[in-house]
């Protein structure tokens, strides 16, 4: 019986085992076209202000700091870690438990005594229980062992929300630098696009003109193919620069947070004044960016982690110590005291933890050497990229001045040109290659300016500056109040870069 009880047993525990085994689920194509269409809709839908009149280079940056999805995510983590620290605190709290219990036998619960000297039993069974009992307690315990590792835990999630901090910090400058960048990429082809789609028209005119004249016959074929393949050098060259400009908008909407299909124009009003890069000097720099850069700043924080994680240690080797105080009642009517209060102080020791803890301090103590290794890895990158940056942005500036002295030049060309074309001196194809050469340049210094924008943005991050340091009063303005505290304090941002010497815009 007992052998085939044991055969039932191995026969179920097989079905069960059979029938908790697990298999790939793969996502039917409704569950891919369910969530498709969910994030399509998030993407089309327009929680942010309307877009009314042109933007300026404030109000970009504005939307930018308020509905950037990549800086709302961190803020969220940041948020979130703060939350884990609050919640780790009320692990200092002593325990209170509440239980009730019911206890019912069919009889009563006796019992005889025998006697240890004379080895006499009574012949009296007697109970002290009755056959339903009816008990609850309220039970108040503190654990301090437990108590000093919760504080130091405690301490490691605060280090954590400042870690957060400074990753958001990081974030907001990244995307701030990002948002310059693109302003003046999409502001450039806002610029450009319209005089280059122009040109394109008339070289395409000339093309078809000559086709024209090649099938009248009415001029040397090989003069006439040689002028084409300089109309179609020219069109590529159109093509080229089109090329480089396409997208721009685009990158600015998805900084914004704009839906694709949210049209909007670029306002060339009250952009930021652009200063010369003087009397800059590295070393300040570098000791700068050591300083102020996010990630050297949570390095104080790990280190501080790391150390709250060695106290642990240390803590653990220590015994225990559990004070408690607790209340009972009971509907046992056999006791003289249906309800009592009880205190206790308990001890005790893992003494293994005293084994334990020179491996765990060498482990930890190993982790602060790698720790150590990487902050020096991480100031020498920092001090390293403070040199690329500066000596980038002064090359910049540098172009800058080439640039605008070639594109006077060039603008003095197309007017000698253009008379030339009136006076009948030159012909239409001679003339719009000057018209592009001019083009050209006014890219290239469009370009320049852009460029010496970005680099400046670019040097700011860097050395760890912040562009916009009251990070929370974003959620508390609209884009325009917003706009207007940057218009004010923009300025005030660069003066560590720059003196008071303006370029030529």
């Amino acid at each position: 019986m007992f052998i085939n009880f044991i055969k039932l047993f191995v026969v179920i525990l097989t079905l069960l085992f059979c029938g908790c085994s697990l298999d790939l689920e793969v996502a039917s194509e409704r569950e891919y076209m369910a969530q498709a269409l969910k994030y399509q809709k998030q993407v089309d839908q327009q929680n942010e202000e309307p877009i009314k009149a042109p933007l300026s280079f404030y109000d970009v940056i504005a939307r930018v700091l308020k509905y950037n999805l990549d800086y709302k995510t961190q803020s969220l983590r940041r948020t979130y870690a703060f939350a884990q620290f609050e919640d780790s605190q009320m692990a200092f709290w002593p325990n209170l438990n509440s239980s009730i219990e019911f206890s019912s036998r069919d009889n009563f619960s006796g019992s005889v005594s025998q006697s240890l000297i004379t080895g006499n039993t009574s012949l009296a069974a007697s109970t002290s229980a009755e056959r339903n009992i009816w008990q609850g307690e309220l039970d108040l315990s503190w654990d301090i062992l437990d108590f000093g590792l919760s504080y130091a835990r405690a301490k490691q999630l605060g280090n954590q929300v400042l870690i957060a901090r400074e990753e958001e910090r990081k974030v907001i400058n990244n995307i701030i630098k990002e948002a310059v960048a693109t302003y003046w990429e999409a502001l450039l082809a806002q610029r450009m696009l319209p005089q280059l789609l122009e040109v394109d028209r008339e070289v395409a005119k000339l093309l078809g003109q000559y086709k024209k004249i090649n099938e009248q016959g009415l001029k040397n074929p090989k003069e006439l193919f040689q002028l084409r393949r300089e109309l179609l050098l020219t069109a590529r060259q159109i093509k080229s620069l089109q090329q480089r400009l396409i997208g721009a908008e685009v990158k600015l909407a998805s900084l914004m947070n704009l839906a694709p299909s949210v049209r909007y124009k670029l306002s060339e009003n009250g952009l930021p004044t652009i200063y010369k890069l003087e009397n800059l000097n590295l070393d300040t720099l570098i000791l700068y960016a050591l300083q102020y850069r996010p990630e050297m700043r949570a390095i104080i924080y790990q280190e501080r982690i790391t150390e709250q994680e060695r106290k642990g240690i240390f803590l653990e080797m220590l015994p225990n110590l559990k004070l408690a105080v607790s209340n009972t009642g009971s509907s046992n009517t056999f006791l003289v005291n249906q309800s009592w209060m009880q205190s206790g102080l308990s001890t005790s020791w893992n003494l293994f933890n005293i084994l334990k803890t020179p491996k765990k301090l060498k482990t930890v103590d190993l982790k602060k050497v790698v720790e150590s290794y990487e902050a020096q890895v991480l100031a020498r990158a920092v001090s390293a990229q403070v040199h690329i940056s500066l000596a980038r942005a002064l090359h910049a500036e540098e172009s800058l001045s080439v640039v605008l002295d070639y594109s006077e030049n060039q603008n003095q060309l197309f007017k000698q040109a253009n008379a030339e074309f009136k006076g009948g001196k030159i012909n239409k194809q001679e003339l719009l290659k000057e018209k592009l050469s001019l083009l050209i340049a006014n890219l290239e210094k469009n370009q320049s300016y852009a460029d010496f924008q970005k680099t400046e943005a670019v040097l700011l991050e860097t050395v760890g500056h912040d562009l916009f340091p009251e990070k929370s009063i974003i959620n508390d303005y609209s884009v325009k109040e917003l706009a207007e505290l940057l218009k004010v304090s923009w300025k005030d941002k660069f003066k560590m870069l720059h003196n008071s010497t303006e370029l030529q815009r």
